[in-house]
């Protein structure tokens, strides 16, 4: 372990190299740190609280009667977590925990209350995980950020901004970015619509929108972006087998233009990382066939080698393969398929993800990345 303490800052660098030792054994993720505080960080716990960056972030007051010893939080980043960073304060002063990742490599971050030989206690740690390699020594190449800070979550939230808005993934401004068109930039309106049901039935067909944006328009003053679902060729929610949407390529490119033409936009989802092999609501639909000739070699696969299934989407009956982004070919699928609905003048496609930015290690050994990560 290595701690470094600079002039201008309060907070520590700390580093960790594990040494494994063993070249039959693999080390899965390493947990540092783990730090222990008293439950009560003054007199009372009343005016404790805990900053946990989970999707926009929660504030959780007086933790100590809101969590049980052995009750807490744990996600993980790249996914449920927007920030590397968590922080406990009362009034007087705070504990300031981040991870200067700059990468993106998997991490859980945790907080919980906890017995330390009879004590309550409370514990922020971070788990980093590690490819799964024999005998490998884990060293995330990256420090954690450790230390006093005084505020509230907003203080906090500004050390970390200090850092992050000089990673390569933080854009500028908005205002000041030339990768978005205007239209984007200066906020619209956005009109949900469904192009067919699930029983095939046409509810907003593509060659009705353009009409129903424009009465919209009317109303507002203002152009509209309609955000379309089930234009999709076996309906919503089937990628990736998109094309030829339902009623034909033609049809759909010639309510893109009419939209175009009156100065509104079309947008749709699509998903970065699941190959659907059937929905419930679906019957008709079977993506196996597809599956097994182009996506099982670059699905994701667990530590047995089998294809990683998603629990979530098993449960309400829609039967779903994770792929693996570390792969060029699964990648070159996500971009064909948002050039295709370019080319057919979708003006905005978002990679949809469910649960948020899902994270998941893979494990198999043809994939162009470490097993395990």
């Amino acid at each position: 372990v290595t701690v470094f303490l600079g002039d201008s800052s309060p907070r520590a660098e700390w580093r960790i190299s594990v040494r494994n030792g063993d070249a039959e054994t693999t080390i899965h993720e390493v947990t540092f740190p783990a730090v222990a505080l008293r439950a009560t960080l003054g007199v009372s716990g009343v005016d404790d609280a805990v900053a946990f960056p989970m999707l926009d972030g929660i504030v959780i007051r007086d933790p100590g009667e809101t969590f049980a010893v052995g009750e807490g939080l744990v996600a993980t980043y790249p996914a449920d977590l927007s920030l590397q960073m968590a922080c406990l304060w009362d009034p007087s002063a705070g504990l300031y925990l981040a991870v200067h990742d700059g990468t993106g490599n998997t991490k859980t971050l945790g907080y919980a209350r906890v017995d330390m030989d009879g004590t309550p206690a409370a514990l922020l740690l971070v788990r980093h995980a590690a490819p799964a390699r024999a005998g490998s020594d884990p060293t995330p190449n990256y420090p954690v950020i450790l230390g006093p800070f005084a505020g509230d979550w907003y203080d906090a939230c500004q050390h970390y901004r200090s850092w992050a808005i000089s990673q390569r993934w933080t854009p500028p401004p908005l205002a000041q970015r030339f990768d978005l068109p205007p239209w984007w930039k200066t906020g619209v309106p956005v009109a949900t619509a469904v192009a067919y049901g699930d029983d095939g039935n046409p509810l907003l067909p593509p060659q009705t929108v353009p009409d129903r944006a424009r009465e919209y328009g009317r109303w507002l003053g203002l152009p509209v972006t309609v955000l379309l679902f089930g234009w999709e060729k076996h309906g919503a929610w089937t990628g990736p087998d998109y094309f030829p949407p339902q009623g034909g390529s033609a049809t759909f490119q010639s309510a893109t233009a009419a939209l175009a033409g009156a100065g509104d936009h079309l947008y749709t989802y699509m998903s970065g990382s699941t190959w659907r092999l059937g929905r419930r609501e679906l019957p008709e639909f079977d993506g196996r066939a597809a599956f097994e000739a182009h996506g099982r070699a670059l699905a994701a696969q667990d530590c047995n080698g089998a294809v990683l299934m998603d629990a979530f989407y098993a449960s309400i009956g829609w039967p779903t393969a994770r792929m693996c982004p570390g792969t060029e070919g699964w990648s070159a699928v996500v971009v064909d398929a948002v050039k295709e609905a370019a080319r057919l003048g979708v003006d905005a496609v978002s990679i949809d993800e469910f649960p948020i930015g899902a994270t998941y290690p893979c494990y198999a050994g043809h994939h162009d990345h470490l097993p395990g990560a």
